[in-house]
């Protein structure tokens, strides 16, 4: 490895980890009714509509916490890697976004993985070329992943 090739790698690392840095504390604000400077969050959310591919009704109020979660900048991370500047630039992206800030990483990660609605699957192709790095969260993340399951199977 040349000290070009070094100098390269390091700075796309040091990118990509002040755009997660960016990108959490945006999220955080957003989700607390703040402004976050970011146009991702900022600006009407679509990602909502029901014209949207990504839209799902969903029967049951999420709690989402103020802050970012463990798993959450787990996916920022990856999305952050996978996707560079697009991830603020592409509009499919910012809905993706807006979705784990709205709804959280865990429920996207969900529909991304085991989803069961057209809207899931649309989601699941968007995020396609991370899908090896969101099944490698899964594993990590397995118990908050399938606490529905285990609270449902603690029943029997």
């Amino acid at each position: 490895m040349t000290s070009d090739a070094y100098d390269d790698e390091s700075a796309a690392d040091w990118h990509s980890t002040a755009r997660v840095f960016i990108l959490s504390a945006a999220l955080a604000k957003y989700r607390t009714g703040r402004r976050s400077c970011l146009s991702v969050f900022d600006e009407p959310n679509q990602c909502l509509a029901p014209n949207h591919p990504f839209y799902r009704p969903n029967s049951t109020p999420i709690y989402v916490p103020g802050r970012p979660s463990a798993l959450e900048i787990s996916l920022l991370e990856i999305l952050s890697r996978v996707y560079g500047d697009e991830l603020l630039s592409s509009p499919v992206l910012g809905a993706v976004l807006r979705l784990i800030a709205h709804s959280g990483g865990l429920v996207v990660l969900r529909r991304v993985l085991w989803g069961e609605h057209a809207a899931d699957g649309a989601l699941a192709i968007a995020l396609m070329r991370c899908a090896a790095e969101l099944k490698q969260v899964s594993i990590a993340y397995e118990k908050e992943l399938l606490s529905d399951a285990i609270v449902v199977l603690a029943r029997f």
